[in-house]
């Protein structure tokens, strides 16, 4: 019986301590999933982020409170070629003008076969900022600065810049017609440059980390399935031990 003993508590012990090891290495990510949720439904009580004219085509142009913005091109190549997601593109100059000056220019960047500032997409995007609270409100001119001429070449993706080595710039114009500019990396974004170029990329980014917008792994649910059976077992075992300690029989 002694020895018996012995053997339970060795297996007890055993299942123990692999079960919480198991559900201590998922604690972090669920933390970090937790600080993500947390500052996401921050954002979205704060911030309604839209296009303007959200239902037709957003003109190139737009007049904010008296300020004057404009995006233009200047195509360097009329070939037109296909980037792997099956998009019409030709290679030109972007030219983003605030007030009749040019603030920002982007050379030989992907156009895209669309009117307006459909010819822009994923590199110039105007974005209105209301907050909730109070009403006011912004133009975001929301710019990713980095050259991206993704094709594909055989079975390798060319042309395409790795998240850590891509900058953005934001404009913002306020209603008195301020205006304030901030060139950024993924690094360094602030809260709110965190949901603008998400118009932006092709991934979704987020503040802290970005594990709640990526597919789950499945060892996740793994490993908190089979750490919650382990500390179950490990309950049904010192159950036995407890009878068999106080002499009756199973």
């Amino acid at each position: 019986m002694k020895y018996l003993n012995r053997i339970l508590k060795g297996i007890n012990w055993t299942f123990f301590i692999i079960g919480w090891l198991s559900l201590l290495s998922i604690v972090p990510t669920f933390i970090s999933l937790g600080w993500e949720r947390h500052y996401q439904s921050a954002m979205e009580d704060k911030y309604d982020i839209f296009r303007p004219n959200d239902l037709t085509k957003v003109s190139t142009k737009q007049d904010y409170h008296g300020v004057q913005v404009q995006t233009y091109y200047k195509n360097k190549s009329d070939e037109i070629e296909v980037n792997p997601w099956g998009d019409s593109v030709r290679r030109g100059d972007i030219f983003v003008e605030v007030d009749g000056e040019v603030v920002t220019t982007l050379k030989d960047f992907d156009l895209y076969q669309n009117s307006e500032m459909g010819a822009f997409r994923s590199t110039v995007e105007y974005l209105l900022v209301e907050e909730n609270d109070t009403g006011k409100e912004q133009l975001a001119i929301a710019i990713e600065t980095t050259r991206q001429n993704p094709r594909r070449v055989g079975n390798r993706m060319e042309g395409m810049v790795d998240d850590e080595e891509s900058s953005y710039q934001v404009y913002l114009i306020n209603e008195d017609g301020t205006i304030s500019e901030n060139s950024f990396t993924l690094e360094t974004k602030n809260k709110l440059e965190t949901q603008l170029i998400r118009h932006l990329t092709y991934t979704m980014h987020g503040y802290h980390n970005d594990d709640l917008y990526m597919y789950p792994s499945p060892l996740l649910p793994l490993q908190l399935g089979i750490g919650l059976l382990l500390v179950i077992i490990c309950g049904g075992i010192m159950m036995v031990n407890r009878i068999i300690n106080n002499g009756n029989t199973i």
